[in-house]
């Protein structure tokens, strides 16, 4: 669900160590290919290209609005504004929204083991 922080549209809104809100939304296809051209050779580099995905996601400050960076020296400056206070925010909002979607597939997958007629993998594995 998105939600407006000043004027800029964001998936949700976290906040760092230093208290600042940033407003998060993830890149959509065309801005994934901008960074892979940003990127240029970086983009075979997996930890630059992981760290300038995260700073692309930040879209707000405090709702103040960042602007998708365009070049190498954008995305460092971007860096720069958000900080390793941001990253490490940015970091574990990742994580946690993984570990979300994981326990959703798991209970999926239950539900589905466990409906009528259903196949139990137990019981499909001790036939053959």
């Amino acid at each position: 669900m998105a939600d407006e922080l000043m004027g800029v549209t964001v998936d949700r809104t976290i906040t760092d160590a230093k208290g600042r809100r940033l407003g998060i939304r993830e890149l959509d296809v065309m801005e994934e290919l901008d960074l892979y051209e940003i990127a240029g050779p970086n983009s075979t580099n997996g930890p630059w290209l992981g760290t300038a995905m995260m700073v692309c996601t930040v879209r707000a400050i405090n709702g103040s609005s960042q602007p998708f960076p365009r070049t190498q020296d954008q995305v460092k400056a971007a860096l720069t504004r958000i900080g390793r206070d941001g990253i490490t925010a940015v970091r574990k909002n990742e994580r946690e929204e993984a570990a979300a979607e994981a326990a959703r597939v798991a209970a999926d997958l239950l539900v589905a083991t466990q409906a009528p007629g259903a196949i139990n993998p137990e019981n499909a594995l001790a036939k053959n």
